[in-house]
């Protein structure tokens, strides 16, 4: 009898084992998403006005100026999960563009006078540590904490009647760090693939000097295990 039990808590934990073993290795994915940048237009306005004002039109200023804070983002990613409840990532998201837009006003005549138009950009390479739970052998939930390693470019041109052009920009890349956090779920499929739907924050995403926010994604990747 003894022997038996002995040997059947051998068997489990041989299988205890191989099942840990299984779910641990090195993984590659790549995917695609949704983001909401929540960037702040007022430094990038204020910057062309303070420019607009020392050239050739003292009295402009830009009125109505807008920016379209979503976009859409894409990434790759390499990770190695060894344990069965901790992985560690490195990824290269764009974080895609968003437009931004306005009118150039006379405060004296209170007349348009021109146009305001440009764009930011972002790029950064996160590195991440994930924590783990599995729910059963097809689904997965994590939560993910690191550090973004990242630039954004912001340009903005604005266009007189006149035929006066002025150009703000930094596309010399502003680098920055940041924190990186967010959850998701994964759900595996045949034997070495398993699909991810994720959330994830990076604060102050942007430029001091141009605007900054809160970037918010919402991602989905596909994964392939080896």
């Amino acid at each position: 009898m003894k022997t038996k039990i002995a040997l059947m808590v051998a068997m489990a934990l041989t299988a205890g084992s191989a099942v840990a073993a299984d779910s641990t290795g090195i993984y590659l994915g790549a995917g695609m998403g949704y983001s909401n940048w929540n960037v702040d237009d007022n430094k990038l306005t204020n910057s062309i006005d303070s420019a607009l004002r020392t050239s050739t039109c003292p009295t402009c200023y830009v009125n109505k100026a807008s920016t379209t804070q979503t976009a859409t983002p894409f990434m790759f990613q390499a990770g190695y999960r060894f344990m069965e409840n901790f992985a560690a990532e490195l990824a290269y998201i764009d974080n895609g563009s968003s437009n931004y837009k306005g009118q150039v006003f006379n405060s004296t005549t209170q007349t348009r006078v021109g146009t305001v138009k440009g764009s930011r950009s972002g790029s950064g390479i996160p590195v991440s540590l994930l924590g783990i739970y599995p729910i059963n052998e097809t689904w997965e939930v994590f939560g993910r904490a690191g550090v973004y390693f990242g630039s954004t470019d912001n340009n903005a041109r604005a266009v007189l009647d006149s035929g006066y052009v002025l150009d703000r920009q930094n596309n010399n890349g502003k680098s920055s760090t940041n924190f990186i956090g967010g959850a998701g779920v994964d759900a595996k499929f045949m034997d070495n693939w398993f699909v991810r739907g994720e959330w994830f924050a990076i604060p102050s995403f942007g430029d001091t000097r141009y605007g900054s926010g809160n970037l918010n994604a919402f991602m989905a990747t596909i994964n392939y295990k080896f």
